[in-house]
């Protein structure tokens, strides 16, 4: 008989429906109780949970201190495309990295994983019809240096690819949640019988 498992998913605020979806999956199945907990509560309690409760942290190193933690103690099961996972003992990690040169590859995982095509969730770069008047860049008290078309558009093209990135980060995690519950959940868990 399998003891009862009980598991906190460490997210921070922004992948709390992330968060909430993978409490959910967890929580049906026999003997797995799960609860969503922020970083603060999860950083607050740490030392009384001990060592042996499960927990899954979400968010890359930036995003979620604690994947910091414990990524040299973890073994990767899924970096691919930059949908990243792995888990060792009781404690796993899961994010997206964001590197949009693995975006072709996260496309094709994706498609593949899902069998349909993905839709894009971003409309539009942030840079088009960003500079309509001239600009003027406040650098410090009272000194106040025009923006050159130039630099507007290096200012832009910066913009954009940290816009794309973020958005291709948050595409990442959510396919690495439903790859970690679709592949490995159950044997991270010690809840299937082979």
């Amino acid at each position: 008989m399998i003891s009862e498992r009980q598991v906190m998913v460490v997210s921070p605020d922004k992948y709390k429906p992330l968060a909430r979806h993978l409490t959910h999956v967890m929580s049906q199945f026999q003997g797995c109780k799960a609860a969503n907990w922020s970083i603060k509560q999860y950083e607050n309690n740490e030392f009384q949970l001990g060592g042996q409760r499960y927990a899954v942290f979400l968010g890359d190193q930036e995003e979620n201190p604690l994947t910091k933690d414990y990524m040299p103690l973890v073994r990767m099961k899924h970096t691919d495309g930059g949908i990243c996972y792995g888990y060792d003992g009781p404690k796993a990690v899961v994010f997206g990295n964001g590197n949009l040169d693995q975006k072709e590859n996260f496309d094709s995982i994706s498609k593949a994983f899902y069998a349909v095509a993905a839709a894009s969730a971003s409309a539009g770069g942030v840079g088009a019809g960003l500079v309509t008047a001239p600009l003027w860049l406040i650098t410090g008290p009272g000194v106040i240096v025009p923006v050159t078309s130039y630099l507007a558009s290096r200012l832009g093209k910066y913009m954009h690819k940290k816009y794309k990135s973020k958005g291709l980060k948050h595409k990442q995690i959510k396919v690495a949640v439903e790859m970690f519950c679709k592949n490995d959940i159950e044997l991270w868990l010690g809840l299937n019988s082979d």
